[in-house]
C-alpha cells in the first residue's frame, strides 16, 4: 500500500513538472473573434500536432452529448453520399429482344 502511495505521489510530481502547452496567440485571437459573435455556447480546442501549439475557447467546459452524437452520424451520411456521387455508374443494360434483332 505504501509503495502505491509513493508511486502516485511521484506520478503527480512528474505531471506537474511537464511543460505547459504552447498557445498560438494569433490563432487564439482568431478563434475568440469567431466565437464572440456566436449566440450560443461553444467549446473549441485546436492543436497543431507537429508544433504542439494550441488554441482553445472553453475547452474544459462540459457539453451535453446529445448534440455531439449527431456529428459522427452526419459525417457517415456525408461520406456515403460523396461515395455514391463519385462512384462510376455501371454500364447501361440494353435489353435484347430476340424477335426484334433479326
Amino acid at each position: 500500500m505504501y509503495r502505491i502511495f509513493i508511486a502516485l505521489v511521484l506520478a503527480l510530481i512528474l505531471c506537474q513538472s511537464l511543460p505547459a502547452q504552447k498557445t498560438d496567440r494569433k490563432l487564439q485571437k482568431q478563434v475568440e473573434a469567431l466565437v464572440q459573435g456566436f449566440g450560443g455556447v461553444a467549446g473549441i480546442y485546436i492543436k497543431h500536432l507537429p508544433s504542439g501549439k494550441t488554441a482553445s475557447v472553453q475547452a474544459d467546459t462540459l457539453f451535453p452529448t446529445a448534440s455531439m452524437v449527431k456529428i459522427p452520424i452526419l459525417i457517415g451520411i456525408m461520406d456515403k453520399d460523396i461515395k455514391r456521387r463519385t462512384a462510376i455508374p455501371p454500364e447501361p443494360v440494353i435489353p435484347r429482344f430476340p424477335a426484334l434483332s433479326r
